[in-house]
């Protein structure tokens, strides 16, 4: 069984142990991640939560996200703007705790912000970049796989999005986030290197 399987099948077990019926929820959502710099990818995740009150509840999620190329702008000896990769093929396992906080409440429409803190376990291709000069006077950046990266991160997750109850155990939501990593050798916090953000739909089902 693949890790994250795993890791997908313990939070289902330990679910049904610590979360009771009615004050419990599943969620699933899927959507559009959207590094800096890079191209646009996947996302797709699976919450628990859990109910404080009818304001506030504690969340436990599991995402994965993939997405391909890192891409930069570069001038060649003639001024002319081209664009190259450094990394590609990216997949990023995510596990994170939080709490989500309910703004409005009314029948139809629930506003609400959440905020989150986990693991990240990053991976991906890295290449080398070298400029060759060709016999005719002009340039050209080679770009060779150097290898694969594997990264453990912490990663800090804000927020915000709307519920819409379709039936007495349905829910609807749509969320935007913002995801950024909170330590690596090269990154900062909400640097281009290590965030992105993503538009996530899917459905809540009340247990």
């Amino acid at each position: 069984m693949k890790k994250s399987h795993r890791v997908v099948v313990f939070i289902l077990f330990l679910s049904s142990l610590i979360f009771p019926q009615g004050k419990s929820s599943i969620q699933f959502s899927g959507g559009i991640a959207h590094p800096i710099s890079s191209n646009s990818g996947l996302s797709g995740a699976l919450q628990f939560n859990y109910n404080i009150n009818s304001r506030f509840n504690y969340f436990i999620s599991v995402d994965y996200t993939a997405w391909d190329k890192r891409n930069f702008s570069y001038l060649d000896d003639d001024y002319s703007l081209r664009t190259g990769y450094s990394e590609t093929d990216h997949t990023l396992l995510r596990i994170t705790a939080g709490g989500r906080y309910l703004i409005i409440e009314p029948d139809q429409f629930k506003l609400f912000v959440e905020a989150g803190i986990g693991y990240s376990y990053l991976v991906y291709d890295s290449y080398d970049m070298q400029r060759i000069n060709n016999p005719d006077g002009t340039t050209a950046l080679l770009i060779t796989r150097a290898g694969n990266v594997h990264l453990n991160l912490f990663n800090f997750s804000p927020g915000i999005g709307f519920i819409h109850p379709i039936t007495k155990k349905w829910d609807i939501l749509f969320e935007f986030k913002l995801n950024t990593y909170l330590n690596a050798q090269y990154y900062s916090l909400f640097s281009s290197f290590s965030t992105f953000s993503s538009f996530q739909f899917g459905f809540n089902y009340k247990m």
